[in-house]
């Protein structure tokens, strides 16, 4: 897939890490917070490890059944070799690092160079044996690494070598040809590398937006589900604030019950919290307490005129003189 390669791996702070440890989280693939850039990377370590596994046993194969290398001719296998080693190990380091289009390109192009080396050098040209089929694991690597557009630059790439191969072929300029080469094996070969690219780039393409159907879909039902937490939080706060002016009610209810007029219910109206003017509990509460209010002033007014006439008056539960 397309790489943006802006954000970097998510990695764990261990300065002090041994060294066990630290060449285990090199050799392991790093996770990005894309999803896409990860699938890349472990693609790309997958490749890198087949590759420098491919290169350790072709030189210790060499070395069993050849011997050291005498001269310069017979150490150029085994020197590629080492050389495709450390290019995977580089390659590795620069994955670490977020590069992972970079990575991929360079990886691609040494697999259709080598391919196109063989096939020169060593298969006798593209009609030799299968080697020309390594174009199609090319094509596909890059589609899966680079997205519809590499697969279309290294299916270009891959039908201009297989033409190049083609005339040098023709015009006797590769030794060991196995026979005589037509224009229909060229048309062949030519037609199946485009129809791999032409396929692969639509398939990688619908791949593509499905992904990202299935990632804004995760995005929605991420948002649904915080939109659904904040509302239980929500409805919890307001289940206790019920609850708990419930409780204020029956005691103040029980006060009034008492004659106690003086009291009032606390509507927490100033503290701060999440209260609403409309709410029908703090309605009713003014209500009640403008109604107390009332019947207090009442009895206050009453209790003024009969102690002119120095009667006793019961008010609240308690006895005026």
């Amino acid at each position: 897939m397309p790489q943006d390669e802006r954000s970097g791996p998510i990695t764990e702070q261990g300065g002090g890490d041994s060294i066990p440890v630290q060449m285990r989280r090199y050799f392991t693939p790093p996770i990005f917070e894309e999803e896409s850039k990860t699938r890349t990377a472990r693609l790309l370590y997958v490749v890198l490890l087949i590759l420098a596994l491919s290169a350790m046993f072709m030189i210790a194969s060499l070395l069993v059944l050849e011997g050291f290398p005498r001269n310069i001719e017979d150490a150029f296998t085994p020197l590629a070799g080492v050389a495709m080693i450390c290019i995977a190990g580089v390659l590795v380091f620069l994955v670490h690092r977020g590069h992972l289009a970079g990575s991929s390109i360079v990886v691609l192009l040494m697999l259709w160079g080598t391919t196109t080396v063989w096939i020169y050098v060593f298969a006798g040209g593209i009609i030799g044996d299968m080697s020309v089929l390594i174009y199609t694991v090319v094509i596909v690597l890059a589609g899966l690494l680079l997205g519809k557009y590499g697969a279309t630059a290294f299916t270009v790439l891959s039908m201009l070598a297989v033409t190049g191969i083609f005339y040098a072929e023709v015009g006797g300029m590769i030794p060991g040809a196995c026979r005589e080469v037509t224009h229909a094996d060229l048309i062949f070969v030519l037609l199946s590398l485009g129809l791999t690219g032409a396929l692969l780039g639509y398939g990688v393409d619908g791949m593509t937006d499905a992904l990202r159907r299935a990632h804004r879909n995760r995005q929605a039902l991420a948002e649904s589900n915080l939109e659904l937490q904040n509302m239980r939080a929500l409805l919890e706060r307001r289940s206790e604030r019920l609850q708990t002016m419930v409780e204020r009610y029956v005691e103040y209810m029980a006060a009034l019950e008492h004659g106690d007029l003086t009291c009032r219910l606390d509507l927490d109206e100033e503290g701060g919290g999440e209260t609403d003017a409309d709410d029908p509990l703090l309605v009713l509460g003014r209500s009640m307490n403008r109604m107390a209010a009332a019947m207090q002033d009442i009895c206050l007014l009453y209790t003024s005129d009969a102690a002119d006439e120095l009667d006793g008056v019961d008010l609240g539960g308690r006895r005026i003189i």
